[in-house]
């Protein structure tokens, strides 16, 4: 299976994100209708991670030096974390990558953070 690296998120890494929704059907889905702007202005997403800041733990998800995808973790009690807003870039849709994603998080909150169970939403 592919192992795919993650970092922690950077403000510059919001422009990159913001291009991977190409219709806005796919980013309300995303967002869970937490931004109401087509296109996602980049501002936005760093307001919103930085208003939040110390509740959620937003990563990109690398193979190699490429950001294959991203995705936030968010510590609602002592022992589970919830994974939300998962994307990837569509050029490596249906290649394995998600998965590998999901593993990349799923590998930090419990090596990591040490949680108990993991949610998704």
């Amino acid at each position: 299976m592919k192992s795919l690296t993650i970092r922690s998120y950077t403000s510059q890494d919001a422009a990159v994100i913001a291009e991977w929704f190409t219709d806005e059907r796919s980013m309300h889905q995303w967002c869970a209708d937490c931004f109401d702007t087509f296109p996602l202005p980049p501002e936005m997403l760093n307001w919103y991670y930085d208003s939040h800041t110390g509740e959620i733990y937003p990563f990109m998800a690398l193979d190699g030096d490429k950001m294959v995808g991203h995705f936030f973790l968010k510590c609602t009690d002592r022992e589970t974390v919830r994974i939300c807003f998962v994307v990837l870039d569509p050029t490596f849709r249906g290649q394995g990558d998600g998965k590998a994603v999901m593993q990349a998080a799923l590998a930090y909150a419990f090596d990591t953070l040490h949680a108990h169970s993991l949610s998704a939403g």
